[in-house]
Parts: structure tokens; sequence; C-alpha cells
């Protein structure tokens, strides 16, 4: 059913589209929450197809071969230095890839009456959302770096700004 496309690149993809558009809203930021939403639930989908695949059809997906991963994608980035793109998932890393988008998308759903810039808090969370997919996925040293800095970008200043009475401390 999913052979030939990337799902683990899209499911990364969808939540960085939906910050993107949660930053670019301008004066409509009452409706930051909605579009986070439906960007989490997107990427709550495809994960929940990518794990009901990795259920029924045990051989590995079509999108590249990995004799430990059943899905797979290897992209050259930087070869000059060696970097490349690659994502994979096998057995571990599937249910904290699917719980991460579970629990993103309820993060969304249990903040909701969040009135202070909503913009930039369902934003961050979406940045968020993608940091953590990342890590649990990535291969390459290089990308796991990359993905783990996405993660604690958001995490500074969600408590910096979001936090309790001594926010400045634990940020």
């Amino acid at each position: 059913m999913l052979e030939g496309v990337p799902v683990l690149s899209l499911t990364i993809l969808i939540p960085l589209i939906g910050a993107f558009i949660t930053f670019s809203l301008g004066k409509y930021e009452k409706y930051a929450k909605y579009i986070a939403l439906a960007f989490s639930v997107g990427a709550l989908v495809l994960s929940l197809l990518i794990a009901y695949e990795f259920a029924t059809d045990p051989s590995p997906s079509a999108t590249g071969y990995h004799s430990d991963y059943q899905f797979y994608e290897e992209h050259a980035w930087i070869s000059t230095l060696g970097i490349n793109y690659i994502v994979g998932l096998d057995g571990i890393s599937l249910p904290l890839f699917v719980l991460t988008t579970l629990l993103c998308t309820l993060s969304i759903i249990f903040s909701w009456d969040t009135e202070k810039r909503p913009k930039e808090y369902f934003g961050l969370m979406l940045i968020l959302e993608v940091g953590v997919l990342g890590v649990f996925v990535s291969l390459d040293y290089f990308m796991f770096y990359v993905f783990w800095e996405v993660v604690l970008i958001p995490m500074y200043f969600m408590i910096g700004i979001w936090g309790g009475p001594r926010k400045d401390y634990a940020a």
C-alpha cells in the first residue's frame, strides 16, 4: 500500500509544513490551534498507516532495502562531507514513532485554551514534533544531531515563555 512512497519523510514533513503555516498566520492567529491540530492529526494518521503496513507486510519497503529496516530512505545530502539523509524504522523505533505523533496531537488538544501567543506556541509544538520524530528515525549521526537540536530550540522557548514561576531558571 505504501510502497514507493517516502512515508517517513512525509510524516516528518507534515508537521513542519504546519509550523510554517502557523507562524505565517499574521493577524489570524486565532486559527493557529486548528491548523496545528490538523497537521498533527495528519502525521498521526500517517504514522498509524505505517504501523499497519509494518504489522501486515513483513517484506521491506520499496523505498529502499536495508536488512534491519522495513521502512528505509536514503538520499545524498552533503556528499563531499559524507553526510546523507538516512531514515529508517524498525520494531523498536516504531512504537516510539507512533507514540510521538499521538502525544503531540494530545498535547495540542489539551493546550487548546492557550491564550498567550497561540501562534508561536502551536508552531513551536509542531517543530518539536518534527524534531522528536526525526530523532527516532534518523540513522545518520549528523542528522540525529540536527534533529536533536531541533528539539532543544522549541523546548527552550516554550519553557522560557509559557513555563511556570521559575521559567527563567528552568529554561
